[in-house]
């Protein structure tokens, strides 16, 4: 085969590979997937026991819509989550269950798993793998773009995160109070939530 020919196959494989895994997916769901992504509820924010084994439901959510969530309690925690990341940190969300009983002793606070993406498979498996209880979000396609990496940097920057920051595109936890936001990082525990609430 011409040498030319298989460089050419490999970089189109390549770029194919790339396009695919900078997509959120969105453009990929038949229709009986996309039966699962529903309109926000501001009634699910605060729930704690969703029915996400038999009954999956991901509402789709955007920055007005984060903006009416922070009015219920006085904190929030929004994780943004890769369901589609392989190793432990991404797929043990039930963890984040056990955090909000341990936080909601002391403080007024509620949770949001928000995905990154409308990958309905890995969220199906981890949701149910998990047996998590909480409701599951994602980023709005139809505000925030199909790219994953520009959606999420137009979320922290409206969020007031400095993206022109390197390392912004790896926060992933982010804390707020009544509507401001306090504190953001990577991979925070219950007990991180814990110390900063505490020190205010």
């Amino acid at each position: 085969m011409n040498l030319k020919l298989i460089i050419g196959l490999l970089s189109f494989s390549l770029v194919g590979c790339f396009v695919a895994i900078n997509e959120n997916s969105y453009r990929t769901l038949d229709a009986r997937s996309l039966e699962h992504f529903v309109d926000f509820d501001l009634t699910t924010v605060g729930q704690t026991s969703v029915d996400n084994q038999t009954d999956l439901r991901i509402y789709e959510i955007s920055t007005p819509e984060f903006k009416k969530s922070f009015e219920k309690a006085e904190y929030t925690w929004i994780h943004l989550w890769q369901a589609f990341c392989p190793n432990d940190y991404c797929q043990n969300i039930a963890v984040y269950e056990d955090y909000l009983e341990e936080l909601s002793e002391n403080h007024d606070i509620n949770f949001l798993m928000v995905s990154n993406t409308y990958d309905l498979k890995h969220i199906a498996n981890a949701a149910k793998n998990a047996k998590f209880n909480l409701p599951i979000y994602v980023l709005k396609d139809a505000y925030y773009g199909h790219k994953v990496r520009p959606a999420k940097l137009k979320a922290l920057e409206e969020f007031g995160i400095d993206i022109s920051d390197k390392n912004a595109i790896v926060f992933d936890d982010l804390l707020f109070r009544n509507g401001d936001l306090i504190h953001y990082g990577y991979k925070l525990s219950g007990h991180d939530v814990d110390s900063v609430l505490n020190a205010r």
